[in-house]
Formats: C-alpha cells, sequence, structure tokens
C-alpha cells in the first residue's frame, strides 16, 4: 500500500506528508516524492516556512504514517504558487495595552485585513476586525489554513498589542482569499 501511494504521489506531483517512528505526534515530513528504490524513497523536503531544505532519504520500515492530499498539503500547494507575492518588510506591530490602541484599531475597522491580537494571558487569536466599541472587540476568527472559524468578542482592556501584514498574516490571507473565492469551506 505505501509503495502504491508513493508511486501515485511521484506520477502526479503531489505533495505528501510523512510520519516515522521517530518523530512526534504533530511533526512530519512535508515534499515530492523524488525517487523510489527497493529499501527506501526520497523527497524534496520543504519546511513550515515554506523553504526547501534539500532532498531526504527514508527508509520504508522507518515510515509509520503516509498523509497524501490532505487539507494542509493542499494549502502550501496553494502558498508554493503566490510565494513572490509575500512581502516580508510589510509588518506592522503595535504593542500596548487596552485604550491606547484603540486609535490604532480603528485603522483597522472595515478593511478585511488578518490581524493576529494579543492578551495578557498570552493568549492570542488572528482573524478580522469586524467591530468595535469601548470596551470590546468583536473578532472573525480565521485558522492558520484560511478558514473562517467562528467569531471571538475580546475585552480591549486584556488586549497588549497586535500585528498586520506579517508574513503569516499575508500567508493566511492567501489562503483565506483562495478558498473565499472558490466557495469552499
Amino acid at each position: 500500500m505505501l509503495l502504491k501511494i508513493l508511486n501515485i504521489a511521484f506520477k502526479q506531483n503531489e505533495l505528501i506528508g510523512i510520519r516515522t517512528y521517530d518523530m512526534e505526534y504533530d511533526e512530519a515530513i512535508i515534499g515530492y516524492v523524488l525517487q523510489i528504490s527497493d529499501e527506501f524513497f526520497s523527497i524534496r523536503e520543504l519546511n513550515e516556512n515554506i523553504i526547501w531544505t534539500g532532498k531526504r532519504i527514508i527508509y520504508f520500515d522507518e515510515v509509520m504514517e503516509v498523509f497524501f492530499k490532505d487539507i494542509y498539503q493542499e494549502g502550501l500547494k496553494i502558498l508554493l504558487d503566490k510565494m513572490d507575492t509575500i512581502k516580508t518588510d510589510l509588518q506592522i506591530s503595535v504593542k500596548a495595552r487596552g485604550k491606547r490602541l484603540s486609535t490604532h484599531l480603528n485603522q483597522l475597522l472595515n478593511k478585511n485585513e488578518i490581524t493576529t491580537f494579543y492578551f495578557i494571558d498570552e493568549h492570542y487569536t488572528t482573524g478580522i476586525l469586524e467591530k468595535m466599541d469601548d470596551d470590546y472587540l468583536y473578532i472573525r476568527n480565521i485558522g492558520s489554513g484560511g478558514n473562517e472559524d467562528g467569531w471571538s468578542c475580546c475585552r480591549i482592556k486584556d488586549l497588549t498589542g497586535f500585528r498586520h501584514n506579517g508574513v503569516e498574516e499575508q500567508r493566511i490571507k492567501i489562503l483565506y482569499d483562495f478558498y473565499k473565492n472558490q466557495n469552499i469551506r
């Protein structure tokens, strides 16, 4: 079965994810299959920052699990196609407490801009600022895969800062716009 999946991924030029026995639950090797031999295969490895890191050789008996055509890999392929649109010098970060952020937050209203909001308990949420009054923010949550993930109503007094237009927010925006235009999710 493993060999069949590897061959399909190789022929279709599809990203795959591999978890070996020495990896933690949330770790995986992601890449394109380059070569398949009798004992091992090699992949062109992609890291979580969407940077090619080289070639990895993996022996069949070390493979615990293979991920193929999943949502995460779909998102990586979309991002790979749009990497030239991501700019590293656009990030705006504001660090302050509570109401001191109000002027800056007002600039985000109605801009449909992906923003990461930070709170006093080291909690954060990423999304689009939809509404704001003197005491609360109303945020449409957007997950790291570009999916809408409900709403948050947060106290402004608990806010310690926010960041927008960072590389991570740009990646999320690319996926969010893609799925929104495709009417997916």
